[in-house]
């Protein structure tokens, strides 16, 4: 287990908002090489899988479902309901 945080660890804890994510992908930007966050992937910094990042990069929409998804236990891809647009 991992003592960092990600961005989606740190929503379900209720220390972020949805609309934060730019902070964390801001922060993945900005960290100097070689040192944490930037020795990991971006999807991986934001706590989501390759498939649930490329999801939310192109449909950014689909932030809550991601989430969502964490809260429930239920991986995105078998929900029951289809990520719908707002």
């Amino acid at each position: 287990m991992s003592a960092h945080h990600t961005f989606i660890g740190d929503v379900l804890a209720g220390k972020a908002c949805l609309n934060e994510i730019d902070h964390y992908v801001d922060q993945w930007h900005d960290a100097p090489s070689g040192h944490y966050p930037a020795t990991v992937p971006l999807h991986v910094f934001l706590g989501m899988n390759y498939g649930e990042y490329t999801r939310w990069v192109q449909h950014g929409w689909a932030l809550p479902a991601i989430v969502e998804s964490y809260r429930a236990l239920t991986p995105l891809a078998v929900q029951s309901a289809p990520v719908e647009q707002p």
